[in-house]
């Protein structure tokens, strides 16, 4: 599904750093055009959805922005439609509508990094613990470029810190040599010394709106 901010629209496509977006970039006249496609397509806030119509629940999230806020679409008419226009928007917005119509790779200018200690029993889940002592839990190479951060900045939240692209590059080369993990998109889980549990770090992207992006729910 197409991601859309401030006349960027973003769409699925998969490069290390640019973290599974490419984008475009609309004028404020596309922009315009875009917010009303979306508009005109469904019905928002909490409002029972006329019969025929399709929800959004599970399906699809799209947001348009009110004011400081983003206001889900809950149903649409014609979902297909929708879905269609959102993922081919060259097929019917005008040359005016486009200020960069060339599809570049999206690289964020920042990440949130996270630590999280995870059981390995049935029923999986996260264990409450604080990023020190989860740190502490890791090889002493990944313990060495983790020590000391603020895991609990008002932006990022508790156990978890922000770190620009240029810095988080670093990061996750060291991470990369600090011994066996597995590693996903720009995640990596180290088996702690107690078998039943494992660490993970993992680093998700902010998109151009100011709220991140999480690789690893797909």
């Amino acid at each position: 599904m197409t991601k859309q901010a401030n006349g960027r629209p973003l769409r699925e496509a998969f490069n290390r750093w640019s973290m599974g977006f490419v984008e475009q970039r609309l004028t404020r006249e596309g922009v315009k055009l875009l917010r009303s496609e979306i508009v005109s397509a469904g019905g928002f806030g909490d409002a029972k959805p006329p019969p025929g119509s399709d929800p959004l629940f599970n399906r699809a999230i799209i947001e348009v922005r009110k004011g400081d806020e983003l206001v889900h679409l809950r149903w649409a008419s014609d979902l297909e439609r929708l879905e269609a226009r959102l993922t081919d928007l060259e097929s019917w917005l005008p040359a005016s509508a486009w200020k960069q119509r060339k599809v570049t790779a999206y690289v964020p200018s920042r990440f949130k990094v996270c630590a999280a200690i995870i059981s390995n029993n049935p029923g999986a889940h996260v264990q409450d613990m604080s990023p020190a002592r989860i740190v502490a839990l890791l090889p002493e190479a990944a313990q060495n470029v983790l020590r000391g951060r603020d895991w609990n900045a008002r932006e990022a939240g508790p156990g978890c810190f922000a770190v620009t692209t240029h810095d988080a590059r670093p990061l996750a080369n060291a991470l990369d040599d600090a011994g066996p993990a597995r590693k996903g998109r720009l995640s990596y889980r180290f088996n702690a010394p107690d078998p039943s549990r494992q660490v993970w770090i993992t680093f998700d992207p902010y998109l151009p709106h100011g709220k991140t992006h999480c690789l690893q729910c797909g």
